[in-house]
């Protein structure tokens, strides 16, 4: 018989619908809670593992492809001459005082 491994233990945050799902399933199995817990955050942690990239390899990954778009629409389009947050922002200044005016 193999020995079950030692448990330390740890205090998390759930949300309730977290909670509840969790709670749900180990009524229907007739599980503690803490036994479903555990076998979920297992299943959690053996699919995370098998994913292979981190969670930094998927960030530059993203960051890569985005560079990638950036440069063809700027190949297809070219590049705004204008300041688009400024437009932006002076249009929205330009609003609220035509609103402060009627007032």
């Amino acid at each position: 018989m193999e020995r079950a491994e030692t448990m330390v233990r740890a205090q998390i945050l759930l949300t309730p619908t977290q909670r509840r799902r969790l709670e749900q399933i180990a009524q229907r199995e007739k599980r503690s809670l803490s036994e479903i817990t555990r076998r979920a955050l297992q299943l959690g942690l053996d699919i995370l593992e098998r994913q292979g990239e981190t969670w930094e390899q998927q960030r530059r990954t993203a960051l890569a492809d985005l560079g990638e778009l950036r440069r063809k629409i700027e190949d297809e389009h070219g590049i705004y001459p204008g300041d688009p947050i400024g437009e932006v922002r002076a249009a929205r200044q330009q609003d609220t005082e035509r609103v402060w005016q009627k007032m």
